[in-house]
């Protein structure tokens, strides 16, 4: 749904909420997957992560959940900042 991913690109969120960002989970049964994609069946690549580029934006996570569908690469940023992939 196009109006759901234009939604969420759009959506600011505030430095003050950003900092209390310590932990991010990465589940296909999460809502905003629904919103975004409502018949993804998981079985495709449409919500793979790429990049971490804009991990930068949250100064303080502690552990990522769901990054076992991460690649190596990835995974190893996390590491290297020190954040727990579970």
């Amino acid at each position: 749904m196009p109006e759901a991913r234009d939604y969420f690109a759009s959506l600011e969120i505030s430095d003050e909420l950003l900092a209390a960002v310590d932990e991010l989970g990465m589940d296909g049964g999460n809502q905003v997957y629904q919103e975004c994609a409502p018949v993804w069946d998981g079985e495709n690549d449409l919500f793979d992560v790429a990049s971490l580029d804009d991990l930068v934006l949250l100064p303080n996570p502690r552990r990522v959940l769901g990054s076992d569908f991460l690649s190596p690469q990835l995974r190893n940023v996390l590491s290297a900042r020190g954040i727990v992939a579970n």
